[in-house]
């Protein structure tokens, strides 16, 4: 009898399926970190234009106006509202200032202001 012996070998070793599987975990833990790391400085950048159109709206005048809401011009993707607030003191006001992005408030800034009534 003879005997017959198959030399094709067919398939992959326990080793190069080891070796595969850690460099695609090793790029999808890569391209994970990457996007998280985008995400968050968008999310900066965004907290940070906020804050700075809040302040610049804080400061300008006149502050006699009531209550205003508009678009920012220099980025249409914010939008702030202005409200003056009484105080039980005399003359003494509450300015505040909040930035929203789509539709969500991003940040908060308020200031006492005295009118000459």
């Amino acid at each position: 009898m003879k005997r017959v012996v198959y030399n094709c070998k067919k398939g992959f070793t326990l080793i190069e399926v080891l070796v595969s599987l850690a460099v695609v975990g090793s790029l999808v833990v890569a391209l994970y970190s990457l996007l998280y790391h985008m995400n968050l400085y968008i999310e900066h950048e965004d907290l940070l234009k906020a804050t700075l159109l809040a302040r610049e709206k804080l400061y300008e005048e006149p502050l006699q106006r009531g209550p205003e809401q508009a678009r920012s011009s220099p980025d249409d993707r914010f939008s702030y509202r202005k409200e003056i607030i009484n105080t039980p003191f005399q003359g003494i006001k509450l300015l505040r200032i909040t930035v929203q992005s789509n539709g969500r408030d991003l940040i908060t800034m308020e200031r006492l202001i005295r009118l000459n009534e």
